[in-house]
């Protein structure tokens, strides 16, 4: 009897919990063709790395600055809402870190992950007679699909 009820409650506790979403890898390319991989479980995706050109101006000189730097949002996102993060991270165009503002929408199309995202950020070049504020900004499309 105790064996039964014992076996019975195993049984009730397997079935509450709920079955893990499988986590799927997904790799694919923007439209700038530099290589985005991420994975997916449910609905919604972790670890986004890409990299992504910006395009940097300031008002304090003609002269821009523009470059490839990494994309790498700190926290999962949904799919289908629009998610705003930000975190301290090193910048190649910058040379040291920098305040990224990551701005990620992504929709799903069949079995392909459809996305934008956009980067910002803002630094200064320490001089003691001209220094320059530089403001950063680029934007790029993508898809992905599931790993093989």
């Amino acid at each position: 009897m105790k064996r039964a009820f014992a076996l019975g409650a195993v049984a009730l506790a397997l079935a509450a919990v709920p079955a893990e979403a499988a986590t799927k890898k997904y790799v694919g390319e923007t439209k700038g063709g530099t290589k985005i991989t991420f994975k997916e479980k449910g609905k919604k995706v972790s670890k986004l790395k890409t990299m992504i050109f910006v395009n940097c101006v300031s008002l304090q000189t003609s002269t821009p600055r523009s470059g490839i730097d990494f994309y790498e949002p700190p926290k999962a996102m949904r799919i289908g809402k629009e998610v705003k993060q930000s975190k301290l991270q090193p910048s190649a165009v910058a040379g040291w870190e920098v305040t990224k503002n990551y701005t990620v929408n992504l929709t799903r199309k069949g079995k392909k992950v459809k996305g934008k995202l956009a980067l910002n950020f803002s630094f200064l070049v320490p001089d003691l007679y001209n220094p320059k504020i530089y403001v950063c900004q680029g934007t790029t499309r993508f898809t992905a699909k599931p790993k093989k």
